[in-house]
């Protein structure tokens, strides 16, 4: 059973969509506009009447709420209706912050983001009618200053999407951390999306490329892509 991601060519290069139980990382470089594409996961689970959480650490729940709207989605209206939750990591925002599904106080502590997403997870019934954005792992990793227990959270996640079927999609900030810590995600996790800059003749271009997808047969193919005006455009 899979679901789609929300971006169509892509959910075409994985076979008609990711399956159900995956935890996903999203691999970016600064400036390549992962937020878009995180918007499209996030729209993709609403408008199939999925429930979605999303951990914000590096953005403001408002601005959120401003890419969906460029998606066509209307966050505040499922937020109203309990399908749209945010947990709230950034800290002090602006006055609709009260809505905020629940606050993690201390981003440095790992056990408080992990009982927060595992109480919003357990809740979830049908529970594979659900999907979950932490945004981003490098924060969390960076604020915390213990990778180690950081990799168990992920390990964590990854078997308790196993149980419920639900999906998760991670983000990280690559040059951020070591290469070994990297390669330790890219192992426990499901899929790995990656999201770079490279030289194109005399120019840069933005890629997106599938580097893993468990229990799929995928294209490795390279997509160039563009935003325009709160658009992914692949070329």
């Amino acid at each position: 059973m899979s679901s789609k991601f929300g971006l169509p060519v892509l959910d075409d290069a994985v076979g008609g969509g990711v399956p159900r139980g995956h935890v996903l990382l999203l691999e970016e470089e600064t400036g390549l506009s992962e937020d878009v594409l995180v918007s499209l996961f996030i729209a993709g689970g609403l408008t199939n009447e999925e429930h979605v959480f999303v951990l914000n650490t590096d953005y403001a729940s408002s601005t959120i709420r401003d890419l969906l709207s460029g998606q066509g989605i209307d966050a505040i209206g499922f937020e109203d209706s309990g399908k749209l939750c945010f947990i709230n990591a950034f800290g002090t925002e602006e006055p609709s912050s009260e809505k905020a599904y629940a606050v993690v106080h201390n981003i440095a502590d790992i056990r408080e983001i992990h009982s927060n997403v595992k109480k919003f997870s357990e809740k979830m019934q049908p529970p594979e009618k659900f999907r979950g954005v932490i945004d981003s792992l490098s924060t969390i990793i960076l604020s915390s200053g213990d990778p180690r227990s950081t990799f168990m959270f992920v390990r964590s996640l990854v078997i308790s999407m196993k149980r419920s079927g639900g999906i998760v999609l991670m983000t990280i900030h690559k040059k951020a951390h070591s290469n070994r810590l990297i390669a330790a995600l890219e192992h426990v996790v499901d899929g790995v999306i990656e999201l770079r800059k490279e030289h194109y003749y005399r120019d840069w271009r933005s890629i997106f490329q599938i580097k893993k997808m468990i229990g799929r047969r995928f294209s490795t193919r390279e997509f160039a892509f563009a935003v325009h005006e709160g658009k992914f455009v692949v070329e």
